[in-house]
C-alpha cells in the first residue's frame, strides 16, 4: 500500500478525521464539509486524485465518494473483524493532520499582469483605469474608491504590473487567535464549506450566507504594483483585503503598506475605502412556531478617505477598519417579532503613489511590505501605530493584535 502524501493532503486543505474510516453511509442530512473531508481522506489512501474547488457541487462530491467507498468495500470483503480493526487504525494514522508544531511551507503567489491594450481603445482614462483594476481583481466599487489622479495617470497608459496574493485563515482557540497562511486550494474549500453550511442553516442558527464562521474567518490579501512603460520611475501601489468568510474576532483592524528609502511618496496620493453588506432579518413567533424572514440588505461603505492613519506619512499608509459585528437575538416570545442582522463580505483597499528616489540609478531594487493587523480581543485604551521606513507596520500594544506581514521585492529599470 502506498504512503499518503502530506503535500496532497494539505493541497486539498481538509482535516479528515472521522470515527469510522471503513464505511460511511451517505445521508442527505450530512453536511458538505463531512463529504469533502471523507472524500479527500479516501482519495489519499487509494492514491486517487480528486478535484475539489468552490464550484464542486454536492452531487459531484457524493459521486466521487460513492466510488471510493466501493473501493473500501472491495478491500474489506475478505477481512476478519480483527483485520478490519487493524486496517481502520492504519487509515486513521494516514489521514491524521501534520503535527501543529511542524511548519507547513506555503508559497506566496506573485504574478505579472499582462494587459491587452487593444481592449481599451476609444475609452476614457477613468474607464480604462477602472477596467484594469477590475482585471487585477479589484471589485468595481473598490476600484472606484482608490482611483486617484496618479492611479489614473499610470493605469490609463501602457501599464505593466506585478501582483502578490496571500490567503489566510483565522485560527481561534480558547486562549489565542492566529492568522495562518494557507493554500489557494484550502481557501477554495473553506469558502465552499461556508457556503454549503450557510445554505443548510436553519432560522434557529440565523444562517444562509457566508457570514457563518466555521473555525475562524478566511482572509485574502493582495498587493498591486503598477507603472507606465513611458515613465517607469513613477509607481502606483494598490493593496486590497477581503474577509471572504467573516472573522470570529471583530474589533478595529489595521491594513496598509510600508516601503523603504529607495522610493518617495507622491504628495496627496493617499486613498482608502472599505465596504460590507448589512443583512437584517426578522424572527416571528406565531403560536409557538418561529419563522425567519430576510429583510432588504444594504451596502455600507466607508470612504474614500484621503489621509493615512498615524505613523510616518513618508514611509507608507495604514487604514483603520472597523470590523462590524452581527446581532443574533434570542427567540422571541409567542406573538412577538424581533430583528437581528448579519454583516458579511467585508473588503477594502488603499493606494498611494511613489517615485524612485534616484531615477537615474538603474537597476534599483526596492521593497514594499503588506501588513494586516487583526484585533484579537477587546481593548479600550489608546492604540499606537508605527510605519517605519524600511520595515513593516506595527500596532501597539502588540499583544492585542495578530500581525501578518509580507514583503514584495521589486526592481526598477529606467525606461
Amino acid at each position: 500500500m502506498s504512503s499518503v502524501s502530506r503535500e496532497v493532503y494539505y493541497t486539498n486543505g481538509v482535516i479528515a478525521k472521522y470515527e469510522n474510516p471503513i464505511k460511511t453511509k451517505i445521508k442527505g442530512s450530512v453536511s458538505l464539509k463531512k463529504y469533502v473531508s471523507l472524500l479527500v481522506a479516501l482519495a489519499m489512501i487509494f492514491s486517487t486524485s480528486v478535484s475539489i474547488n468552490a464550484s464542486t457541487s454536492r452531487e459531484e462530491t457524493m459521486k466521487m465518494l460513492e466510488y471510493l467507498e466501493e473501493k473500501i468495500d472491495q478491500e474489506m470483503a475478505e477481512f476478519t473483524e480483527e483485520q478490519k480493526e487493524e486496517r481502520a487504525k492504519e487509515i486513521l494514522e494516514e489521514v491524521m493532520p501534520i503535527d501543529s508544531n511542524e511548519e507547513e511551507i506555503v508559497e506566496v503567489k506573485n504574478e505579472t499582469i499582462i494587459f491587452d491594450n487593444e481592449l481599451y481603445e476609444g475609452k476614457t482614462a477613468e474607464e480604462i483605469t477602472k477596467e484594469k483594476l477590475m482585471f487585477c481583481g479589484f471589485p468595481e466599487d473598490i476600484a472606484e474608491g482608490i482611483m486617484s489622479e496618479d492611479m489614473i495617470e499610470v493605469m490609463s497608459g501602457e501599464t505593466e504590473a506585478v501582483k502578490q496574493t496571500i490567503y489566510m485563515k483565522e485560527v481561534v482557540t480558547d486562549d489565542k487567535c492566529e492568522l495562518v497562511t494557507i493554500t489557494e486550494e484550502e481557501r477554495n474549500s473553506r469558502i465552499m464549506v461556508a457556503a454549503a453550511e450557510g445554505d443548510e442553516s436553519t432560522s434557529e442558527s440565523m444562517g444562509g450566507n457566508t457570514s457563518v464562521t466555521m473555525d475562524g474567518g478566511t482572509l485574502k490579501l493582495e498587493l498591486l504594483c503598477a507603472w507606465d512603460k513611458a515613465n517607469t520611475s513613477h509607481v502606483v501601489i494598490g493593496a486590497k483585503f477581503a474577509w471572504e468568510t467573516m472573522p470570529t474576532y471583530r474589533g478595529q483592524d489595521f491594513f496598509g503598506v510600508s516601503k523603504d528609502s529607495y522610493t518617495t511618496i507622491e504628495a496627496n496620493s493617499y486613498l482608502s475605502f472599505y465596504k460590507y453588506i448589512h443583512q437584517p432579518y426578522r424572527l416571528m413567533n406565531s403560536a409557538g412556531t418561529v419563522s425567519h424572514e430576510w429583510l432588504d440588505a444594504s451596502s455600507c461603505a466607508v470612504g474614500p478617505l484621503t489621509t493615512e492613519v498615524g505613523g510616518n506619512p513618508e514611509s507608507g499608509m495604514v487604514m483603520a477598519v472597523n470590523v462590524p459585528s452581527d446581532y443574533h437575538p434570542p427567540q422571541p416570545i409567542q406573538g412577538a417579532a424581533i430583528v437581528g442582522y448579519d454583516n458579511k463580505n467585508l473588503s477594502g483597499a488603499c493606494s498611494f503613489a511613489v517615485n524612485m528616489a534616484q531615477p537615474n540609478v538603474t537597476p534599483t531594487n526596492y521593497v514594499l511590505w503588506l501588513t494586516y493587523c487583526h484585533q484579537k480581543y477587546s481593548y479600550t485604551s489608546s492604540i499606537s501605530i508605527s510605519i517605519p521606513l524600511g520595515a513593516s507596520i506595527t500596532v501597539e500594544p502588540q499583544e492585542v493584535y495578530e500581525r501578518a506581514t509580507y514583503a514584495l521585492n521589486m526592481q526598477y529599470n529606467k525606461n
